[in-house]
């Protein structure tokens, strides 16, 4: 998984990270969960608390031992 672009206070900020953080750890640790965030990334998202915006797509991308993905912020 990835990072989302977190507007706000210090304090936004740092609870959307701890919730992300949560996800992550759900994701790997339920098998239950993990199927949830594969069929619906971003409802699921935001279900879990994250502010994902209407129509706005959330893919899954995983890093390997040959691919490491990037993600820019748009110019």
């Amino acid at each position: 998984m990835g990072t989302i672009n977190i507007p706000g206070s210090n304090e936004d900020i740092e609870r959307s990270q701890k919730i992300f953080a949560n996800v992550v750890a759900k994701y790997y640790g339920d098998p239950d969960f993990k199927a949830q965030v594969d069929a619906d990334p971003a409802g699921t998202l935001r279900k879990e608390g994250l502010n994902v915006p209407p129509g706005v797509t959330v893919k899954l991308l995983f890093n390997t031992d040959k691919v490491m993905h990037v993600v820019l912020p748009n110019a």
